[in-house]
């Protein structure tokens, strides 16, 4: 089965016996992490690709994933109604991660899955996080892309893919203040599809103009009424 394919059975599992992750780490490692490690090529029966609790010299994270003979990925797993993103739990990871020379860190609870970068000089913790997903709340194409970045065989990838990450969200943020300019290249081409849908069919521009502002609220947003426009104008 593929990433997107296990994650949907580790989401119905969670829906049909959430009480057995709340109440023990030891499930929430056997039924939900590790199908999601094989998955991406770290299998936690092969100790070439995954020792468990290998001691460190703060202590002993729950997975230590290698590649190439070497660290590469501490992982921290949490029953599942911790908070994986709690800031004191980021913390001794962090540790574990530094004092190991290790660049990368993952939390997770089984549903929700945060990575780290373990030291950045002159960069606050919360700044250090590259993402965090939550298969609850999150799409499951979503929660599966996020997770490709660390797969076995990417990985080599996952400095690069982190600042094409950052760009692509400042590039975003950017474009959401020019919103007017959005419409203003769309609503051409509503015009046009228009046309062709109805050649006979009578076009207001500023009507077309409104429901792109509509339309582009609901991508950027989550809503379409009337505020949304407000926003928008």
């Amino acid at each position: 089965m593929n990433i997107n394919e296990i994650l949907e059975k580790v989401l119905e599992r969670i829906a049909k016996n959430r009480q057995d992750y709340v109440s023990n780490e030891a499930n929430v490692r056997a039924h939900l992490i590790n199908p999601v490690l094989r998955s991406l090529g770290w299998d936690p029966d092969d100790p070439n690709f995954v020792k468990h609790n290998q001691r460190t010299q703060d202590g002993y994270p729950d997975y230590t994933l290698l590649r190439n003979g070497k660290t590469a990925l501490f992982l921290e797993a949490k029953k599942l109604g911790a908070n994986a993103s709690d800031r004191r739990v980021i913390e001794q990871l962090g540790d574990y991660c530094y004092k190991a020379g290790c660049d990368y860190g993952l939390l997770s609870n089984g549903s929700v899955f945060v990575l780290f970068r373990s030291y950045m000089q002159g960069v606050r913790l919360p700044d250090r996080v590259i993402w965090q997903c939550d298969l609850e709340s999150d799409s499951i194409t979503v929660v599966a892309n996020r997770l490709l970045t660390i797969s076995h065989e990417g990985f080599d990838d996952l400095e690069e893919r982190w600042k094409q990450w950052q760009k692509m969200e400042e590039v975003w943020n950017e474009m959401k203040q020019k919103r007017d300019d959005i419409v203003m290249a769309l609503a051409p081409v509503l015009e046009d599809n228009l046309r062709i849908t109805d050649e006979n069919l009578k076009i207001d521009q500023i009507d077309v103009r409104d429901f792109m502002k509509e339309k582009i609220g609901e991508l950027l947003f989550g809503g379409g009424d009337q505020n949304v426009i407000e926003i928008l104008q």
